[in-house]
């Protein structure tokens, strides 16, 4: 039996008429009569032919697959779902009037919440001076302030250290320098040697105590006395001086801050992909800027459509691989939709992987995703309908918002 003669025998079967069909339906009494007698030229292309078989045979208690199906392998202008794209000019549908739910055009502002601000000055806490081994050089370390428990600076507080760290280094060179007694019998070691080369005479760096007047003479104290080493009355220690230990660089990596994302082109999708989904031709809708008209899915009589897919979508093609941290979705003022996120490199269910879902969704949901990777394919999947308020069950998308990094 041929598509239109098994709808048509199971509607005679359930008791029903083409005028009872229609108004449970909502498809026009012509229609259903055409598609009886396996005429389907009023129904305007394959993809609206297949949504008409699946709400027929529903109404009438059929599996739509095998006449989806048949009608396929016994029409020329049928092909399989994968290959039918979506018509260039979508059926005029009624406008839907501005509701307080509508939603304004993505803003990177309502970002601003997924992702911490850094401060670059967390990590001076982290940051302890080097133990010194002379007692001098103790002393002076000492008298330096502190910086952990300084006050929390940002750029001004790393020149700081900077700066601190070059004076322990110059102050530990003058030091050592200054405790080499002069004379050929009391060369200094290797070690004193190169850090004596840092410190060459005549600079205004002091040891110990000692003040630099402004021609470069000490006063008082061991150090240096106009640009010359002296000899201090304390005799030198006979140990080496452990050499000064560079201390590693400390690199702070800046977030890349998210950005608003433009979505390429969007598409309804169903279980069997692109052009197994509810009404196509109204996709493009949902990522439209401006744009008060929703994306809507078929009507269904319970909320899990009916038993007859386990789920419909609106698959967002990026345009190429992207990092998407959250999608924001207007879903409407009806309550009850249970949505997933999924993301994939693939137009298909089994290659997208679930990386946020929200349960009893309505109003404004945003997404925010687990595991952001790059993915081209961002896929808005319904597994529970709404409510539409008139009996029946059906979901809505407006204004979707993707936000992240390219």
């Amino acid at each position: 039996m041929t598509v239109g003669e098994t709808l048509a025998e199971a509607r005679t079967k359930a008791g029903l008429s083409i005028d009872e069909i229609s108004a449970r339906t909502r498809i026009r009494q012509a229609v259903i009569r055409d598609i009886e007698k396996d005429d389907f030229t009023a129904c305007g292309g394959d993809v609206f032919v297949r949504g008409y078989v699946r709400v027929l045979a529903g109404a009438v208690g059929l599996d739509a697959q095998p006449l989806i199906d048949e009608y396929e392998q016994s029409h020329a202008g049928g092909s399989p779902r994968s290959g039918v794209s979506a018509p260039a000019v979508p059926p005029a549908a009624a406008p839907v009037p501005e509701t307080s739910h509508d939603l304004p055009a993505a803003d990177i502002a309502d970002t601003r919440h997924d992702l911490p601000v850094v401060r670059l000055d967390d990590t001076v806490a982290d940051l302890r001076p080097v133990p010194a081994t002379d007692p001098a050089r103790t002393a002076q370390t000492r008298a330096l302030p502190s910086l952990a428990g300084g006050g929390r600076r940002r750029t001004l507080g790393l020149a700081a250290l900077a700066v601190v760290i070059l004076a322990v280094v110059a102050v530990a060179g003058t030091v050592l320098v200054a405790n080499v007694s002069k004379g050929p019998g009391n060369a200094p070691p290797a070690g004193r040697q190169a850090l004596a080369a840092d410190n060459p005479p005549g600079g205004k760096h002091t040891g110990a105590g000692g003040k630099t007047t402004s021609n470069g003479a000490t006063k008082s104290g061991t150090g240096t006395k106009s640009g010359k080493p002296v000899t201090q009355s304390a005799p030198a220690p006979t140990a080496t001086a452990a050499p000064h230990k560079k201390r590693p660089a400390v690199h702070h990596h800046h977030a890349v801050p998210v950005k608003a994302l433009r979505v390429s082109s969007a598409a309804a999708f169903g279980p069997g992909g692109i052009g197994d989904g509810d009404n196509s031709g109204s996709a493009m809708y949902a990522v439209s800027s401006g744009s008060s008209h929703p994306w809507q899915t078929d009507w269904y009589t319970t909320a899990d459509f009916g038993r007859l897919k386990q789920g419909t979508g609106l698959l967002l093609d990026m345009g190429s691989a992207v990092t998407a941290t959250t999608v924001r979705v207007g879903l409407g003022p009806y309550s009850g939709a249970d949505l997933q996120l999924r993301a994939g490199n693939e137009p298909s269910l089994d290659s997208m992987h679930v990386k946020a879902s929200k349960n009893g969704a309505g109003g404004t949901v945003y997404l925010h995703l687990s595991s952001p990777a790059k993915d081209r394919y961002l896929l808005v999947w319904f597994t529970l309908l709404p409510p539409n308020g008139s009996g029946q069950y059906q979901g809505s998308v407006y204004s979707v918002a993707v936000t992240g990094r390219s």
